[in-house]
């Protein structure tokens, strides 16, 4: 499951690079999404830990 996250974080990281050659994105709007993508892997780390304890 950590390899899916990973691997969906990257993907999407890409897809924002790629996009932002096609459409113009302000680059703060850019640096929320990636923001809100480490805040999301980070509770599921934080709540991964938890089930396992």
């Amino acid at each position: 499951m950590k390899k899916l996250v990973a691997l969906t974080s990257v993907v999407v990281v890409t897809l924002l690079v790629n996009i932002d050659r096609v459409v113009v994105i302000d680059d703060h709007i850019i640096a929320i999404i990636l923001l809100v993508i480490a805040a999301a892997l980070s509770v599921y780390e934080y709540k991964r830990k938890e089930k396992l304890n």
